[in-house]
């Protein structure tokens, strides 16, 4: 029975708790890139986004520096209704007229348009495009 050689295992690296506290409290600063600090210290970025979540989580061995529970804050909104400009008729004293010409025949619309109005009959004259 022919054996294979056995590839000696690697083991994975473990860094003292002040460095990777020290990576932590500085990828928690606002506008760092986590992907650039871990490469500047020659780790994974997937590896110090899990410390980063061990240490907001408090299970990092350490007492995070910020709240555990901090989250996002949620704002009031209040929306107004606005006429939407297509929906309102055109600003005219008089009433409008539309001639759409048609090599066999012209149609005259006439009275208070709306461009939505417009737009519609304009799709439809079109047909479907292809």
């Amino acid at each position: 029975m022919k054996q294979t050689p056995r590839k000696p295992s690697r083991r994975r690296p473990n860094f003292p708790l002040d460095f990777n506290s020290k990576l932590v409290e500085q990828a928690l600063q606002p506008g760092v890139s986590i992907a650039k600090l871990a490469r500047d210290n020659g780790i994974n970025d997937h590896l110090l986004f899990n410390w980063r979540q061990l240490y907001r989580q408090g299970k990092f061995g350490v007492q995070p520096k910020i709240p555990t529970t901090q989250q996002a804050e949620l704002l009031a909104v209040t929306l107004t209704a606005e006429p939407s400009p297509l929906r309102s008729p055109l600003p005219s004293a008089e009433p409008v007229t539309c001639d759409i010409e048609f090599t066999c025949a012209r149609l005259r619309l006439a009275g208070n348009l709306t461009p939505a109005l417009l737009c519609a009959l304009i799709h439809e004259v079109k047909g479907p495009q292809s």
